[in-house]
């Protein structure tokens, strides 16, 4: 009889326990958030502007992140000197004693469930927390059309070789920095987890649907259909007939590497959305989903620097056939509107 009052017990209590883990690691999360905020608010005092997501440094990488730009207004000085003042970022990406491979407690979400210490391809160094693309798929550099959308965006190849650094402040942001959506959580990639799991894969499109046209500039883009993407994935899962890109073993995993799958993310999809990609490359025309393993929904950070739990069921697929739009309302619902800085919106989750 008392061990079954005791089972009855547990069996009540269990549940209430758990809850309350949860609860403490989502408000750590929702500080994380608050901390890349903050930092972001510091930088652009410092510099009247947001940093680009895809840097050239002085020893010659030319793909280092907005994290990466950060560090000093985080309370990291030492590690972004340690990065800054190393002979090169870029070569064996196996050993775990390289600066910019350090784990960042601050980069990293406690309710993540994937390992972060172990990647086939890279050594350490994740981030749970991405910057955003707005409504516009995730490329960090193009050719000719640089994001028009959102708060981040990156460099701007020329026939040259060489690049131009595109940056936006918060004089861009017109639809008001409340409503403007800057960082929000993202799942890492598999390394040993299910890619079948929405939260974990990256689904590789059969049918060009992103189309390239977003890479080389041309306007305005007509041949996209995000809805291609949602129907990959149902349930927490994709469709079993859905293959993988390899870059789903990278997602998240370099906090200081400035393409799209390892720091980026839109606002097309709502959150805990498929994720998709057409050519499996490193820079190529995404649509990578916000997500998270807290229940509902996701952290995410606004222009004013406040955190907010986004519902995983937010207004977004509004429209029957929605595009990217260069200019005015997006036509991704409130999600999308939340991403864009200049849509004249002024809704916000």
């Amino acid at each position: 009889m008392v061990i079954a009052i005791i089972g009855v017990l547990i069996a009540i209590l269990l549940p209430a326990v758990q809850a309350a883990r949860e609860a403490a690691r989502r408000m750590q999360c929702s500080n994380n958030l608050k901390q890349i905020g903050l930092g972001l608010h510091n930088f652009h005092d410092a510099n009247q502007r947001f940093p680009s997501v895809f840097n050239t440094l002085a020893t010659g990488w030319d793909a280092a992140s907005a994290h990466y730009c950060l560090l000093p207004y985080c309370e990291q000085s030492a590690l972004y000197d340690a990065c800054t003042n190393a002979s090169t970022l870029e070569g064996d990406y196996t050993t775990d004693d390289r600066p910019e491979f350090r784990r960042l407690k601050y980069l990293e979400c406690p309710s993540e469930v994937a390992n972060k210490n172990v990647c086939e391809w890279y050594a350490g160094g994740t981030t749970n927390y991405a910057f955003s693309a707005g409504d516009w798929p995730s490329l960090p550099y193009c050719d000719t059309l640089p994001n028009p959308r959102a708060a981040f965006i990156g460099s701007q190849a020329s026939p040259d070789g060489t690049r131009t650094q595109h940056t936006r402040g918060f004089d861009a942001i017109t639809d008001g920095t409340s409503n403007t959506l800057i960082a929000a959580e993202r799942t890492l990639g598999y390394t040993g987890s299910n890619p079948q799991l929405v939260k974990v894969g990256i689904a590789l499109l059969s049918s060009p649907s992103l189309s390239s046209v977003v890479w080389y500039g041309e306007s305005p883009v007509e041949t996209s259909t995000p809805y291609d993407c949602m129907a990959l994935g149902s349930g927490g899962l994709y469709d079993t007939s859905v293959s993988f890109a390899f870059i789903t073993e990278i997602k998240g995993r370099l906090w200081s590497h400035g393409f799209a799958v390892c720091s980026m993310m839109n606002t097309v999809l709502p959150p805990n959305a498929p994720s998709c990609t057409v050519k499996d490359e490193w820079n190529d025309t995404n649509i990578i989903s916000a997500s998270s393993y807290h229940t509902g929904g996701i952290n995410c950070v606004a222009g004013d620097g406040s955190v907010r739990f986004i519902n995983e069921t937010i207004n977004s697929l509004s429209v029957p056939d929605p595009r990217f739009v260069k200019s005015g309302q997006s036509q991704f619902g409130v999600w999308g509107a939340f991403g864009s800085v200049n849509g004249e919106e002024s809704k916000s989750p």
